[in-house]
């Protein structure tokens, strides 16, 4: 039985437990692919952040540049966009509207302003946590500033993810990618993690 033109090589030793190389992917299937996950990451947030009317209050948290503040800004919201990177927060004052008003801010202690917001936003923070305690802090710094009845809406990857699981997302049009040396459950032996969004 079996495939007659496979042979198994029987003098190489077992290499099950060695982790196989990703993929090479080109520049343009990158850009490709990076183009359709902010499509398909936009029109997500949208979603989730939908129903708000004129005028609600919507918190940004870590804004970086301001684009999803532009976008709840021009569904209408009132936005204040906060990040911790001053930089970040001077590139997106730049392209500032009416309704958005940029601070910089240090996510892991709770906003000093009284305001509560309708919806508070995040995305990517919260898969940068550091530590559990960096998470909690972050956590509490997303829901002191919601609004009894507010909403929360938060965009994040999985950076636990092994690498041998991304081509389950070729399918679905995503390309992750690593060109890391991964060690035992993902992570390099400094127990650092691996993976690496692209």
């Amino acid at each position: 039985g079996g495939d007659p033109g496979f042979q198994k090589d029987t003098k190489s030793e077992d290499r099950s437990d060695v982790r196989k190389p990703a993929p090479q992917i080109s520049p343009s299937e990158i850009d490709s692919t990076i183009k359709m996950l902010e499509e398909v990451e936009d029109y997500t947030f949208l979603t989730l952040c939908d129903n708000f009317k004129r005028g609600t209050m919507a918190l940004d948290i870590e804004c970086g540049t301001g684009k999803y503040t532009g976008l709840l800004s021009e569904k209408g919201a009132t936005v204040t966009g906060v990040d911790r990177d001053p930089h970040k927060i001077k590139l997106a004052q730049k392209d500032t509207k009416k309704r958005i008003r940029y601070l910089v801010h240090d996510y892991l202690k709770p906003l000093q302003s009284s305001v509560q917001y309708d919806l508070v936003t995040c995305h990517h923070l919260l898969c940068s946590a550091k530590t559990k305690l960096h998470l909690k802090l972050m956590l509490k710094t997303c829901f002191l500033a919601i609004r009894p009845g507010g909403k929360f809406v938060a965009i994040n990857d999985n950076n636990f993810q092994h690498p041998d699981e991304f081509p389950k997302l070729i399918p679905s049009g995503y390309i992750k990618a690593t060109d890391a040396q991964v060690g035992p459950n993902g992570f390099f032996p400094d127990g650092s993690i691996v993976v690496q969004e692209t």
